[in-house]
């Protein structure tokens, strides 16, 4: 048997009149990076957005410089015209201190965006970008543009950058393995590892929904703490489990509210790598009280 938190990263502020200075860290610099990036997350941006983005990117704060081109890569519902030009040289400008900005240069000589599509160069600036640019690289590398074709390779780029089920890594992993790409011992491991904690996110999810709340208090027998056992079994080729109740709450009323809500859940088209036994069996505890917990 094989068996959250909002995370809000404040990029680093730094400033030095007209070009990017990475040693100064006052909170003042790294708020104006944060507003760069939240002020101009969704379009439409605002023109007074705009003035402060490039008030900031003239100070060098490399966070809302690299924000600043971005706007130009994008032009229209950005609060400015376009402009490749100016967005490459932004980009270049903070590369030496934000990798990631490579990332951006690989898309846009990927696209032809104020160049001929060149993906020689974009597989350089997608290496160059780390792990910001692993999964563009890895689409270069399976699809035998720019360079040699690489499936096994573009596998290993999913994968180190793949850090949660159903991420973007994840989905081109899972896309390879419904290919029928081989996975290495460690892969698999990793693979289903990530699989198993989907399946206690997304299982957790259903049970705490506000829909299966209600169902649960629909069934009039949750006046005190109660306990059951979901069983699930998975086949190697489904990420649909058969779900019965291994232990009930002792009310028949909320076990089939349970057992109705829990055969709802699936893992879409991810199943899991399995043995010889050619299925994997997992066993999830679940408490009902107040707030209800899994």
């Amino acid at each position: 048997m094989y068996k959250s938190a909002l995370i809000i990263v404040a990029a680093l502020a730094l400033t030095a009149c007209a070009s990017p200075n990475p040693s100064t860290h006052s909170a003042e610099l790294k708020l104006a990076a944060v507003r760069c990036l939240v002020l101009t997350e969704t379009p439409p941006v605002k023109a007074s957005t705009v003035d402060y983005v490039m008030a900031q990117a003239e100070r060098g704060n490399t966070t809302c410089m690299k924000t600043l081109g971005k706007m130009y890569q994008h032009g229209k519902d950005y609060g400015v015209s376009q402009n490749f030009t100016k967005a490459r040289r932004l980009f270049r400008a903070v590369s030496h201190y934000d990798p990631s900005a490579y990332a951006a240069l690989g898309q846009m000589a990927e696209e032809g965006q104020g160049q001929s599509v060149d993906y020689v160069k974009a597989r350089g600036f997608y290496h160059l970008a780390g792990e910001s640019g692993a999964i563009q690289l890895g689409q270069l590398v399976e699809a035998g543009k720019g360079g040699p074709k690489d499936v096994d390779e573009a596998l290993a780029l999913y994968m180190s950058v793949m850090r949660r089920f159903d991420d973007e890594a994840w989905n081109n992993v899972a896309r390879l393995r419904h290919l029928g790409q081989p996975f290495d011992a460690l892969q698999r491991e990793r693979y289903q590892d990530l699989w198993v904690r989907g399946v206690h996110e997304r299982l957790g999810s259903i049970l705490k929904s506000r829909e299966s709340v209600d169902a649960f208090r629909a069934s009039g027998q949750i006046d005190e703490v109660r306990t059951a056992k979901l069983f699930l079994t998975f086949t190697a080729d489904s990420g649909k489990p058969r779900v019965r109740l291994s232990e009930r709450t002792g009310y028949a009323r909320l076990d089939a509210a349970l057992l109705s809500v829990a055969s709802t859940f699936s893992m879409g088209s991810s199943a899991p790598f399995t043995d010889k036994s050619g299925k994997v069996e997992m066993i999830a505890p679940v408490i009902f009280a107040t707030p209800f917990e899994l």
